[in-house]
């Protein structure tokens, strides 16, 4: 059962994903990666040349922070494992499919937090309006269980924000 229902969970931020793609780029990398885990055969010649893997996530960047998030659940892991440092905070919807969230900043303050947060819910299922609660932690406490899917992760010692999903350039 609790396979069935990670299955579910991947399936549906598999889906989020789709949606929020800003193009075709995008579409094909997540058409990777469900090739990859056999959730569809490719509909390519198989000598289509590979994606060019030079951008891993996107990026809101400030004076004195730097937001990033990943569009699928390939670069989510990307993200979280590779890119960010230990000490940078991690923030994700809580129980409900969404990008992961990287923050980085020598200073976090509740401005930074909000904003993260709102972040985190504007590339989650959440509809626009609608209040959610984001947890956020230290990267250090986000693991990977063996043998997860893309995307999937535990985390401890999380703190909540509750905010609003509003449109991106509000934020």
């Amino acid at each position: 059962e609790k396979e069935i229902k990670e299955e579910i969970t991947y399936v549906e931020s598999t889906l989020l994903f789709i949606e929020n793609s800003q193009d075709v780029i995008s579409l094909r990398e997540i058409e990777e990666e469900l090739i990859k885990l056999n959730y569809i055969k490719s509909l390519h010649n198989k000598k289509k040349t590979k994606l060019k893997k030079e951008v891993k996530y996107g990026m809101i960047e400030g004076e004195d922070y730097l937001i990033l998030y990943g569009r699928n659940n390939l670069e989510n892991d990307n993200l979280t494992f590779k890119v960010s440092a230990k000490d940078d905070y991690w923030f994700h919807v809580k129980d409900i499919p969404s990008s992961h969230i990287i923050l980085k900043t020598s200073k976090l303050t509740n401005k930074l937090i909000v904003k993260s947060a709102q972040v985190s819910a504007y590339f989650s299922k959440a509809n626009l309006g609608e209040k959610v609660t984001v947890d956020y932690t230290l990267r250090k406490n986000v693991s990977k269980p063996n043998g997860a899917k893309p995307g999937f992760v535990i985390y401890v010692s999380q703190k909540s924000v509750t905010v609003e999903k509003i449109e991106l350039e509000k934020i």
